[in-house]
């Protein structure tokens, strides 16, 4: 190495050291800190005193664990939906609209603001006296034929679906004859049948407790913290109210992720899919559907695939600010209902002084990401290819 390229290193190395200074200090010392600490019982008053594995024995017959961590999971059902809301918004932001760079301004604004304000701020939309939620809902709850509404919408899509199915399967009049049958039978199902067959519908409900749900929605839920048995909440299959602090917190967070960086992400992939390619299938007569599903998805599937994984990763780490202020970790009978497992660290180490216990949670979800990133990497990458 000349004297030129050892100025030069010696310069880049200068220019590194605070970043390098700073992941040093603040991310690789606690990392290995916390790795040994996982070995030890240290509640900060006495000294730390060595357990061996007594921890991860703890944590493996620990139910609560195990409850949280259905809790992290659950809190992720939104993903799919989260992710399918950026793909549509930066489809509808790359096009040629006047004022396009305002419209991305106000979809990308949230993610500027303070995660805290956004939290209290649909805090109070879930106010369930005076919050905008409930006060939209009520006109729609109220109407006498929103049961049956449902019902009906229900079918009629289980009906779209099979005759599309038929429809690739060259079978034409098969499917204009299975989607007419579907809704004459979805008609006679909703109208006549509870009538002719109110004990069926009965027993059906009885097992199917989305259907009993439609029977019965005479209130607003108290989304944060209620804990009054509903009668509506058996949509979603649960006997306490207090289940609808999840589903706050799920759409809460579709919110918040679609405008945000997912939604750069899938405009900057949309901007590099080749023009000609367009204007080819414009050529040979493609429908924009077919553009969409023989181009634009292909074109941005490595995208896809990143954003999947990040999402993935950040909702397994996520739960605990939003948790924390919104619910408070509860509602529910021991007031965890909405506990991740992000927040059970918390718990541990900083209110029941378990800091050993604390790090070997954490080594315990990071072993569960680290597993599920592989899996990903190792079979995703290859269908994305």
């Amino acid at each position: 190495m000349n004297p030129r390229e050892k100025r030069i290193l010696r310069w880049a190395l200068l220019f590194l050291a605070p970043n390098l200074s700073g992941f040093l200090i603040f991310t690789s010392l606690p990392v290995f800190f916390s790795f040994g600490l996982a070995f030890f019982q240290w509640d900060t008053f006495s000294a730390p005193r060595f357990i061996g594995f007594d921890n991860f024995i703890r944590l493996l017959t620990d139910p609560k664990l195990w409850f949280y961590l259905y809790n992290t999971v659950f809190l992720m059902i939104g993903l799919p939906l989260s992710i399918g809301g950026s793909l549509i918004l930066a489809i509808v932001l790359s096009q040629k609209l006047r004022g396009i760079i305002v419209y991305r301004t106000v979809f990308y604004l949230p993610t500027v603001t303070n995660g805290v304000a956004l939290f209290l701020l649909w805090k109070w939309l879930y106010n369930p006296k005076y919050g905008l939620v409930n006060s939209v809902l009520l006109p729609i709850l109220s109407w006498p034929y929103f049961s049956l509404a449902v019902r009906v919408t229900i079918l009629l899509l289980i009906g779209l679906v099979l005759k599309s199915l038929a429809h690739k399967a060259k079978s034409e009049r098969p499917a204009q004859v299975l989607f007419a049958l579907l809704s004459a039978f979805a008609l006679y199902w909703v109208i006549i049948g509870p009538y002719v067959y109110g004990g069926f519908w009965a027993w059906l409900s009885g097992r199917l407790p989305l259907l009993a749900g439609l029977n019965s929605i005479d209130d607003l839920p108290n989304w944060l913290s209620s804990s009054v048995d509903l009668g509506w909440l058996s949509w979603l299959g649960l006997e306490q109210a207090a289940y609808w602090a999840k589903t706050a917190i799920i759409f809460m967070g579709i919110w918040a992720s679609m405008g945000g960086g997912n939604m750069i992400l899938y405009l900057a992939a949309l901007a590099n899919v080749p023009e000609e390619l367009y204007e080819a299938s414009d050529i040979d007569g493609a429908s924009k559907w077919q553009q969409f599903w023989h181009i634009t998805w292909p074109m941005i599937a490595p995208t896809t695939f990143f954003i999947c994984v990040m999402s993935i990763i950040g909702g397994l780490q996520g739960g605990f600010e939003i948790a924390y202020l919104m619910t408070n970790g509860g509602p529910g009978k021991d007031g965890d209902n909405t506990v991740t497992l992000g927040y059970y660290i918390y718990r541990s180490a900083f209110e029941n002084l378990e800091f050993g216990y604390a790090a070997a949670v954490a080594w315990f979800m990071f072993v569960i990401i680290f597993t599920i990133t592989l899996f990903n990497w190792r079979f995703g990458r290859g269908a994305v290819n």
